[in-house]
């Protein structure tokens, strides 16, 4: 075995521990650190430094790679995070790789044989315009789909930051192999999003990690990536015409389908997505945590009735813990799971609709509960105006979920 192999392991996992350990400072938020339960960080650093040896020797181009291994790095841990990918990275890192790239041209030039597809010598000026057209290629293609989501979504599905690091990528690979590396990003990005959604309970998980897998992927193993590509699309056309146009259809319906159901649903993921952004601005130090907690828990509150003003059912659920549960003094049944909570709050909307709460202040109390006087002002089903006062306390679980929601009306 290569002695050099356990040198570059080592020098990887000192790198990818000295991104993870500053990726708070990277990230702007020096109150916050990736958590040393993400050890297996500096292994898949190791792992990827040398899968480089391995692809491309000891060389002083292969320097390029570990930059470009150091920058994906970067983006997976701040993301990790703050589910933000910061400019300085992207952008930063895509000026890196234009300057790899006319320094080393060789490999932009070689990869794919795209120096032939835009007629490019392997020299300085080459490695520039494969760099720049790279860039420019891969950030306009996954901006394109972004959109694109997004205009069936209702709400951005992806952050531009996406986008750039695409175009991060595309300054190192070149034209071709960035699109190529969209193919396994996507699909890595598939997986996580199912693991992290089961784990976490979120829809919001972050994007960037998987994108940068694929960048590597294709990096590491392009060539076979691009025979498999190939593989399939030889294998649909021999389907026949019609056979291939219905898969693909289906592959479509399956896509749009997903982004309609997210319309759907688009109150209930937006609320998750503000709870996680609430999460990490309010992330403080110690001596302010409990300061911290209180201000997202009265912010949830006010959520919480700008969600019942809207009459959104399913966006009110979202902040609720699974084994939530919902009494009133009105009749005294306890409503226990959210599907229970779920049947009471609509029956209450059809009692009342157009319901809309009136809360002057919001107190936490030593307990960690939320507690606020509210009006209600409704038609009943008889087209009677109905004014209701009440008192109403909100206790949390450690997630920020509302684990119990108790209201006492005034006579």
């Amino acid at each position: 075995m290569d002695p050099l192999f356990l040198v570059f392991a080592l020098a990887g996992a000192a790198s990818g521990y000295a991104v993870r350990t500053r990726a708070s400072q990277l990230a702007g938020v020096t109150d916050r650190k990736l958590e040393s339960r993400f050890f297996w960080f500096e292994i898949l650093t190791a792992l990827a430094f040398m899968g480089v040896h391995a692809r491309f020797g000891f060389t002083l181009s292969a320097f390029t790679w570990y930059a470009f291994v150091l920058l994906l790095a970067a983006v997976t841990a701040t993301d990790l995070l703050v589910k933000l990918i910061p400019d300085k990275v992207t952008l930063g890192g895509a000026a890196i790789g234009v300057v790899c790239s006319i320094a080393f041209p060789k490999d932009i030039h070689g990869f794919f044989n795209q120096g032939a597809l835009l007629d490019v010598s392997a020299d300085a000026v080459g490695g520039f315009v494969l760099s720049l057209t790279g860039m420019v290629a891969g950030f306009l293609a996954l901006e394109g789909i972004r959109r694109g989501m997004g205009a069936l979504a209702g709400m951005d599905v992806m952050g531009m930051g996406d986008s750039k690091l695409i175009g991060l990528m595309g300054a190192f690979l070149g034209p071709k192999l960035v699109l190529f590396a969209l193919v396994p990003g996507v699909l890595c990005g598939l997986v996580i999003g199912i693991v992290y959604t089961k784990l976490k309970n979120s829809p919001h998980f972050p994007f960037g990690p998987a994108l940068g897998l694929g960048g590597l992927i294709a990096l590491l193993w392009g060539d076979e990536l691009a025979a498999e590509c190939m593989s399939a699309v030889r294998a649909m056309s021999s389907m026949g015409g019609a056979v291939a146009i219905l898969l693909q259809l289906v592959l479509l319906g399956i896509a749009i389908s997903l982004m309609l159901r997210v319309r759907r649903r688009r109150a209930q993921y937006e609320a998750a997505i503000e709870a996680d952004y609430a999460e990490v601005e309010g992330g403080g130090t110690a001596s302010s945590a409990n300061d911290d907690e209180g201000s997202r828990r009265i912010a949830t509150s006010k959520r919480y009735f700008e969600f019942a003003n809207a009459g959104d059912v399913d966006a009110l659920l979202t902040m609720y813990a699974p084994d939530a549960t919902f009494v009133s003094s009105e009749d005294g049944v306890v409503h226990r799971g959210k599907e229970a909570i779920d049947q009471m709050m609509r029956a209450l909307f059809a009692r009342f609709p157009g319901a809309h709460w009136t809360v002057e202040d919001y107190n936490e109390d030593t307990k960690g509960a939320v507690s606020f006087d509210f009006e209600m002002t409704a038609t009943d089903e008889s087209g009677a105006t109905v004014k209701r006062h009440g008192h109403e306390r909100l206790e949390f679980n450690q997630k920020g979920q509302i684990r119990s929601a108790s209201v006492k009306l005034k006579s």
